[in-house]
């Protein structure tokens, strides 16, 4: 299953894409079922409500099957018509995950870390593709970092890593835009890790099970076209479960929590010498078996 979110003026809804298709969810519950409950109809407001309603998932699906029974209906919709908007908003958590791929730690000279780096991103560094990262004007040093991101879809705590895979929901594309000047003028990465528009991730979330082993997924990222990163996931210090067991010992996770999980080698800072994103860049990030991710660069407006 593909669950993205498109916008339809200045709201979002929710869709579940098959092929080129798309399904709106919140028009096929009217449309197909007009009982349904305050609940249901509830559970299809979003990608967040979804995941967070009993049998949302399920109520999906059936849905899905029902409207594409007759694929004419106003509510299955051509997925190129589409503008995207980011595939979750207002998730609980984001998690950034840093330092997480050798080649990355042997490209920066830094030693294999012995606990996973993380830090706190924020709701409004979310972004979906085709929407705008934005430089600001307080800063030259901006960089990309093409990353998996993992969305949580069970509550897990004290989860151990040989259960860590049941509480996934799925995987989206994800840039992790670095602010570094910043960053390495706090010495701590918040500042530099979550500003507005720069943490896009898309197109949508692929749930775990059309994506089968994530152990060995090709990352790729281009700027204007120039390959930039081309790495694997085979390539983490901490695999996924390990990731998920981790923090699901410090805090609870919730379905719809959102992680960055670190960046392969060739990430603006480690280039030699260091390369950044300016205004009319594109940048794309493509994952094996989960999407590809595009978004230009805009100056901020003064």
């Amino acid at each position: 299953m593909k669950i993205l979110q498109f916008k339809s003026g200045k709201t979002l809804r929710l869709g579940i894409c098959k092929g080129e298709q798309v399904v709106d969810l919140a028009a096929a519950l009217a449309a197909l079922r007009p009982d349904a409950s305050a609940e249901q109809v509830a559970a299809v407001a979003s990608t967040f409500d979804l995941l967070n309603a009993e049998g949302g998932l399920d109520l999906a699906a059936e849905l899905v099957k029902q409207a594409l029974a007759a694929p004419d209906a106003a509510h299955v919709l051509p997925l190129a018509s589409l503008d995207l908007g980011a595939p979750i908003t207002r998730p609980e958590k984001i998690i950034g995950v840093g330092s997480n791929y050798y080649d990355h730690l042997e490209e920066m000279g830094h030693d294999v870390p012995q606990i996973i780096t993380n830090f706190p991103m924020y709701g409004n560094a979310l972004v979906g593709t085709s929407d705008p990262i934005v430089i600001p004007r307080n800063s030259e040093m901006i960089g990309w970092e093409a990353e998996l991101v993992l969305v949580i879809g069970r509550t897990a705590r004290f989860v151990e890593k040989e259960q860590a895979m049941d509480y996934l929901l799925g995987y989206s594309c994800g840039n992790e835009v670095v602010v570094v000047d910043h960053m390495r003028a706090d010495r701590q990465l918040l500042r530099g890790k979550t500003q507005d528009s720069h943490a896009p991730m898309g197109p949508w979330i692929v749930t775990k099970d059309e994506v089968g082993d994530p152990s060995d997924l090709n990352i790729r990222l281009s700027v204007n076209g120039e390959e930039k990163q081309n790495g694997s996931t085979s390539g983490m210090v901490f695999d996924i479960p390990a990731i998920i067991s981790f923090f699901s010992k410090y805090f609870t996770l919730r379905p719809g929590d959102v992680i960055f999980t670190g960046t392969p080698a060739g990430g603006s800072i480690g280039m030699k010498p260091p390369q950044w994103l300016k205004a009319g860049d594109r940048v794309e990030v493509e994952i094996e078996k989960v999407g590809r991710l595009v978004n230009d660069c805009v100056a901020e407006k003064v």
